[in-house]
């Protein structure tokens, strides 16, 4: 299967508002039990770098799953969601492993890169740190805070990110083209592409400022729930921007009553 990825009509930022609230609408529980699985992962998961990217690709593609659940199918949108993950998931497994794999390399390499320049400058190694005092906050609420940007930037926000855990689902396994197709779709519409990874980045990078010089557990919740809402909200761009660039399709399908789920695979070409 061939996807073409085309640029995006403006007027972009409104429509995918409008749609996102109408599917959220039609299945408010779902999603709600999105937000709070992405608390869970990002709160109990281990935040090391390649523990995030696993969680970032099966919560985007479980998020992915319920938007097109929502779309197509919202009389029985938690089956058909179910369906849809169960169906991707060995993709999405191999996915997370390349992605793990990859990121484990980089790293290793930055980390020698970083040794080496700090035994050129001797002086470097005096640097102390101090701790934060949000250690003295319960685990799970710093973790979740902290690794939850993360998530936002590897999964949501980053272009190409998107479009390639979309095609995953949509046509199977092939990380290295999808990628490049992705990441090749996101830059015929470099505005939207530039916009989230700005937008997305700084408030990440404030809220968790923020939660660093004021530490307190009300903050944390309040925090929490903030970054719930950035993963819904752009993720669900996200969805429709993939939708919208390799589908063609502009506008959500007509909510449906109770019914049979549709056993197809989670396709932009039915």
């Amino acid at each position: 299967m061939l996807l073409t990825p085309r640029p995006i009509n403006p007027g972009w930022a409104r429509r995918w508002t409008k749609q996102s609230l109408e599917l959220f609408y039609r299945q408010p529980n779902l999603f709600l039990a999105n937000a709070t699985l992405f608390l869970l992962a990002n709160g109990f998961i281990p935040g090391k770098l390649q523990f995030v990217a696993f969680s970032a690709v099966l919560l985007v593609g479980i998020l992915f799953s319920s938007l097109r659940a929502a779309d197509r199918n919202s009389g029985q949108a938690w089956s058909t969601t179910y369906h849809y993950f169960r169906q991707t998931l060995p993709d999405l497994l191999k996915l997370s492993f390349v992605i793990c794999v990859a990121l484990y390399l980089t790293q290793t390499v930055f980390n020698g890169i970083m040794e080496g320049v700090l035994l050129l400058v001797p002086h470097a190694l005096a640097i102390t740190q101090t701790a934060s005092r949000s250690a003295m906050l319960p685990f799970w609420i710093q973790d979740a805070v902290e690794d939850a940007p993360n998530v936002l930037t590897l999964g949501v926000i980053w272009p190409g990110m998107l479009q390639l855990i979309f095609l995953t689902q949509a046509v199977g396994h092939a990380p290295l083209r999808h990628f490049q197709l992705g990441y090749y779709g996101a830059m015929l519409s470099p505005d939207i592409a530039y916009r989230l990874l700005a937008f997305g980045f700084l408030m990440c990078v404030f809220l968790t400022s923020v939660f660093t010089a004021a530490p307190s557990l009300l903050l944390g919740y309040v925090l929490m729930g903030v970054f719930a809402f950035l993963y819904l909200w752009l993720g669900s761009w996200g969805y429709l921007w993939c939708r919208e660039m390799f589908e063609g399709i502009r506008e959500n399908a007509r909510a449906t009553l109770p019914q049979n789920v549709d056993q197809k695979r989670l396709s932009p070409i039915n």
